[in-house]
């Protein structure tokens, strides 16, 4: 529930954005070239990227209770924000994510294949403190 809420901002978004940005193509119909391209690409990636970073979880997540750590417990660290979601757009969203899906039924921390690569977890926001004191010792 968390992806669909996500991926409908986003869509929103990009739906106001074609609408502004959006020009004539040589080849037909209307889209983005050059440095709008570029920025309606960037600020796609930035919604999943910049909140998990900052805030350990996008709207969908935020929403549902869910946030998104280190598997030491940590916070989600930028490095680790931007591999989950490289594969997330290369990998795991394919088949409308029926592949990170897949994935994450094949192991004990239910993690898609950018979750194992980035060393990340998602966790219900309740579960998040335990795993905070646990990584700090306390």
């Amino acid at each position: 529930m968390a992806a669909l809420v996500d991926v409908l901002t986003v869509g929103i978004a990009l739906h106001y954005f074609h609408l502004k940005l959006a020009e004539p193509l040589p080849e037909g119909g209307i889209g983005f070239r050059g440095w709008e391209a570029v920025f309606v690409f960037a600020l796609a990636a930035f919604y999943w990227i910049g909140p998990e970073w900052a805030l350990t979880a996008t709207l969908g997540k935020y929403l549902m209770g869910l946030r998104v750590l280190s598997i030491n417990g940590e916070d989600c660290s930028f490095l680790q924000s931007l591999k989950r979601n490289i594969l997330r757009f290369l990998i795991d969203s394919q088949l409308f994510y029926l592949v990170g899906f897949a994935i994450a039924m094949t192991n004990p921390r239910r993690q898609r294949l950018g979750d194992k690569w980035a060393k990340t977890i998602v966790v219900t926001a309740a579960t998040a403190p335990q795993m905070r004191n646990q990584s700090s010792g306390v």
